[in-house]
């Protein structure tokens, strides 16, 4: 049950002037994972001069840039390269094993001893 409170903006891409093209990118846009509506360009928004009606690709907006980088509309982000001779840092620590098999031994001899003595306390009486 949607309520408006987690309701994300729609952001036009891109209008283009028939229909066919606006439903082509917006399958391009799909394929590639970011999800598209089309809608027709309110008669307000549309130029004097220009076309009589237009239809606009809308995606979410957290997913413009990869949109716009799909499409051309923008330049995708440079990442620098890796060295692949240089190790790789890992920041998370490493878990402590050997607290882990301390607490394991602990608990694989307490455990059937403690069971043993309250066994054979009950039995013996």
């Amino acid at each position: 049950m949607p309520t408006e409170a987690f309701e994300e903006p729609m952001i036009g891409v891109r209008d283009y002037p028939t229909e066919a093209d606006a439903r082509h990118v917006g399958a391009l846009l799909v394929e590639h994972g970011i999800g598209a509506t089309i809608e027709p360009v309110p008669a307000e928004e549309l130029p004097e001069d220009g076309p009589t009606a237009g239809y606009r690709v809308l995606v979410l907006s957290h997913e413009l840039v990869r949109a716009e980088e799909t499409l051309g509309l923008r330049e995708p982000d440079q990442r620098v390269p890796r060295d692949p001779d240089e190790p790789l840092k890992l920041d998370k620590k490493r878990p402590p094993w050997k607290l882990f098999a301390v607490i394991w031994l602990v608990a694989m001899v307490t455990v059937p001893a403690g069971a043993f003595v309250v066994t054979y306390f009950f039995v013996s009486r």
